[in-house]
């Protein structure tokens, strides 16, 4: 009885120890999801300890384009090719489409995760002047596929033709390729209070480490901190004093414009099958106003039920009056285009009425799930990923926005990547290998 007594509490001592990591992702952004899986797979022979701080909220799937996930090696299911629908017509943003229909475009300009060359960029700018209606079919794609708001016309016109072939993909999938992982859930009201640097915790380690102090209590030391929220998040989950340490302003990053999303839930009834998973409805063929007249539908399905989510576009700090009036357009241009779908709706996202048929307390319920469910856009674009702290890297979506996300935050994890694995204490030869396949176009 006297040993298990002192076994119980050694292991209770145990249990209160503070936890170490060799590199600590906080929050749910691609970018360092990827850096993780890539991070245990350059160091595989030393047994790096890794740890996530995860967000209690959902992390949604989003069309990825083939390219990306090629260049970056990410498992992904079946391709497929955006449609762009008008009153109209309707047009495939496939490889044979595009370049059947915009002659003087480079091909490579499909292919490639790198820049566009200056040849490149003057086939875009030839298409552009003898085909205007390319600018309204990059921007079409552009309004699902990006993050920021103001963007020169051929780099949207490249961004979009990233996007040819695209898949779905779930960035939480990264996750079970990692076998060394602890990960942590950070529920609404906890927050980071305090990142300081100490002393290694455990003996015989010299040098300093980062010790983060969470709300709960809970202590966490890493000597690698990977910052991979939303310009939201960061404020929901840390301090404003930790964040002026770091020298990142989220409220200067945000654009005073959000995309919203709507999902419609059917049951027993699905569109018709020619219904790509990302459609693009337009209401003018040329050029149409992208916040009122464009809608991006996406679509997924299971043997039963489909579902339909459409992107709504209003201020960041929308009135909810206004909103609702624009969820209503939304549900009437999908009715155009499908007139009888909507009999068939078992559940919406957004419900309409919330002023007039819900309490106080639900409304407010109502506006905080439509707020954490928006995608944000961004005014200005993080250029580097390095924070005022030696040690700390922002990965935040607002990192390189020009760019289609997250193809911005994955190169950001690969600039950190090789900055970890160039050092002069590289490991080993297969490490260098590693980097080199890692890194290769």
């Amino acid at each position: 009885m006297y040993y298990l007594f002192e076994f119980k509490r050694a292991w209770s001592g145990m249990q209160n120890l503070p936890l170490y990591f060799d590199v600590l992702v906080l929050g749910n952004e691609p970018g360092g999801l990827w850096f993780l899986r890539e991070f245990e797979r350059l160091k595989k022979h030393t047994a790096a300890k890794l740890g996530w701080l995860k967000i209690d909220a959902p992390i949604l799937e989003i069309p990825l384009p083939i390219s990306i996930s090629s260049h970056y090696r990410i498992n992904t299911g079946t391709t497929y090719s955006a449609e762009i629908v008008t009153k109209s017509r309707l047009f495939q943003w496939s490889p044979e489409k595009v370049f059947d229909r915009f002659k003087s475009l480079e091909r490579s300009l499909g292919e490639k995760t790198t820049d566009p060359t200056l040849a490149e960029l003057r086939s875009i700018k030839e298409a552009v002047l003898r085909n205007p209606e390319l600018i309204t079919l990059s921007q079409a794609l552009w309004k699902r596929l990006g993050r920021c708001r103001e963007i020169p016309e051929p780099q949207m016109v490249w961004a979009a033709l990233k996007a040819l072939q695209l898949t779905d993909w779930t960035p939480e999938a990264l996750i079970s390729e990692i076998s060394n992982l602890t990960t942590y859930l950070m529920r609404e009201g906890d927050f980071l209070k305090s990142v300081e640097e100490t002393d290694h915790p455990e003996p015989n380690q010299k040098g300093k480490i980062f010790k983060l102090t969470l709300e709960s209590g809970k202590v966490l030391f890493s000597k690698l901190i990977i910052l991979n929220f939303t310009a939201v998040q960061l404020r929901q989950f840390v301090t404003n004093s930790v964040v002026g340490e770091w020298a990142l302003c989220p409220d200067d990053l945000l654009s005073r414009f959000s995309n919203y999303p709507l999902t419609l839930k059917f049951g027993h009834y699905h569109l018709p099958k020619n219904i790509q998973p990302l459609t693009l409805l337009l209401e003018q063929d040329v050029l149409p106003e992208p916040d009122l007249e464009m809608w991006p539908m996406s679509l997924s399905s299971n043997d039963l039920n489909q579902s339909v989510t459409l992107w709504v576009t209003d201020r960041t700090d929308f009135s909810f009056e206004v909103f609702t009036e624009k969820v209503k357009k939304a549900l009437a241009r999908f009715q155009y285009h499908f007139p009888t779908a909507l009999n068939h709706t078992v559940s919406q996202s957004i419900p309409l009425g919330v002023d007039i048929c819900y309490s106080e307390e639900q409304r407010v319920r109502v506006i905080k799930a439509i707020e954490n469910s928006r995608q944000e856009l961004y005014s200005i674009s993080l250029l580097n990923v390095r924070t005022r702290k030696k040690g700390i890297y922002s990965l935040l979506p607002a990192l390189q926005c020009t760019l289609p996300y997250p193809l911005g935050t994955l190169r950001g994890a690969e600039e950190i990547l090789k900055e970890l694995f160039s050092r002069k204490d590289r490991e080993t030869n297969q490490t260098l290998d590693n980097l080199k396949t890692l890194t290769s176009p």
